[in-house]
């Protein structure tokens, strides 16, 4: 469902990564683990923009099995991007 709200180009949540700091925060995570997959789905294939404090903090409080997996995922994967952001604004200035 989320792929074709995606494909239809409707936003996943609001601006500012609201949409997975609330899956972070909901009493309703899947306690057997097995939300990483789904998490990752929302971010890398459907761009779902993240608030990496308010992720990395609801993570503290994540019910799920895999609460580590989650956490050091979302610490990995914002390394990965803020090394890109800083490598494309390094290309930027260098170019002006």
């Amino acid at each position: 469902m989320l792929r074709c709200l995606h494909r239809l180009g409707c936003p996943l949540g609001p601006p500012g990564g609201g949409l997975l700091t609330r899956v972070l925060s909901t009493p309703l995570a899947p306690v057997d683990g097995g939300a990483l997959r789904g998490l990752m789905c929302l971010v890398e294939e459907l761009g779902c923009s993240v608030d990496w404090e308010a992720a990395l903090q609801g993570t503290e409080t994540w019910r799920g099995r895999d609460k580590e997996e989650v956490a050091a995922w979302l610490r990995r994967l914002r390394g990965e991007r803020e090394g890109r952001e800083g490598q494309e604004a390094a290309g930027r200035q260098a170019a002006a």
